[in-house]
Order: C-alpha cells, then sequence, then structure tokens
C-alpha cells in the first residue's frame, strides 16, 4: 500500500481569508499531498486570556465554507470538540492513533507560513513534533529568519520543508478592522466566507 500524505493546517482562521487558502493549495500541488486537514482551534494557548473575535461554531463554519470546493481539503474539528486550549503536538497524536487504529500508512506534514517561525520554539514539545509532522513551511524567501532556541535537528527539518510560494500578504487583523469599518473585502476573502459573516453580522 503506498503510503499517503496529509497536511495539516491548524489556526484560529478568525476569520480564514484567501491567504490561508493559497498557503495550503500551493503546498498540497508542490508536494503532491493528497489530502489537507484544516483544523481550527478552540482556543489557543498563546490566545487563552483573549476571546476569539467570533464563537468557534462562526470560525468553523467559515472554514467549512471555504474549503468547500476543494476536493482535497477537509475540515477537522477535533480541537473546536475539545473545547479547551488547543496543542499542535496533541492532535497530532490524535490522528497518528486514528490512522493506526484504521490500518492506514499515512505521514503527517505540519503546514506552516513563515509567519510563525519566530514563535516555534513556545510551542509545547516543539521538537518531537516536527519529527512526528514534518514541516512543510511556506516563504516567499528560500532562507526565511529562522527562530532561536531550536536544536540543529529541528532547524535542519524546517531548512527541509521550507517551500518557495507566492505569498498573498493578507492579515485576519487587517480584515477585521476593513470589516468594522464596512470596507470592501472580497479581494480577501472567498465570497463563501463573506457571505456568511453578512449574513451573520460577525465583526461589526
Amino acid at each position: 500500500m503506498k503510503q499517503k500524505s496529509i497536511g495539516f493546517f491548524g489556526g484560529s482562521f478568525d476569520p480564514v481569508h484567501c491567504g490561508h487558502l493559497n498557503l495550503a493549495i500551493s503546498l498540497l500541488e508542490k508536494h503532491k499531498l493528497d489530502h489537507v486537514l484544516f483544523c481550527p482551534t478552540y482556543i489557543s494557548p498563546f490566545k487563552a486570556e483573549k476571546n476569539s473575535h467570533v464563537s468557534p461554531h462562526h470560525r468553523k463554519e467559515m472554514v467549512k465554507r471555504a474549503i468547500a470546493p476543494l476536493p482535497h481539503f477537509s475540515l477537522l474539528d477535533y480541537e473546536i470538540n475539545n473545547e479547551k486550549p488547543s496543542f499542535t503536538i496533541d492532535t497530532i497524536k490524535h490522528l497518528k492513533n486514528l490512522y493506526i487504529e484504521e490500518s492506514q500508512d499515512i505521514q503527517i506534514r505540519l503546514l506552516l507560513g513563515d509567519d510563525m517561525l519566530e514563535g516555534l520554539p513556545r510551542w509545547k514539545d516543539i521538537e518531537d513534533l516536527l519529527k512526528l509532522a514534518p514541516p512543510l513551511v511556506a516563504s516567499r524567501l528560500s532562507s526565511p529568519k529562522w527562530p532561536d532556541g531550536l536544536s540543529s535537528t529541528a532547524f535542519a527539518t524546517l531548512q527541509t520543508g521550507t517551500t518557495q510560494i507566492p505569498i498573498l500578504d493578507i492579515s485576519s487583523t487587517e480584515i477585521r478592522e476593513r470589516l468594522k469599518k464596512r470596507l470592501y473585502c472580497g479581494h480577501l476573502i472567498p465570497f463563501q466566507v463573506l457571505d456568511y459573516i453578512h449574513q451573520n453580522q460577525l465583526y461589526e
């Protein structure tokens, strides 16, 4: 049986936007991944003292709508259903155990943007995580700014997975500000998501 390769893309997705989709599609195509899982957090451990701008339910629904046209993408709601701060390594271990129980030979690749690199040393059991789910790092540079505080092995793993792609410089913070000011956001968010935001009066 041929080993399958699945990309794991976690985040708050508050809201999910075209930059997220561009990153995931680019890495899927360049590395010939079989599938990508979008996994919205319930609460990020680094944002535990802050509430998300909208509920986990709304963030989940926005991701579902954003990826609906993409046949190789699906939603993983494991972290949202747990209803507690989410650690990526715990979710990856859960997936690994699930695939073993189902006798599936699957490699999990952690999908990251290079904007996530600086904070990586603070992630729970980061060295173990990079071994369990070798990362694919999307960057507009062949050699992005690397974080301090990681082992040489972890550093080499990040380097190996670094992939140059055209980055769409879009931030959820910028989108929330534009929505609050009632400015046009159709160039930043998939139309299905924007319709959902307006229908539910989110970020106003």
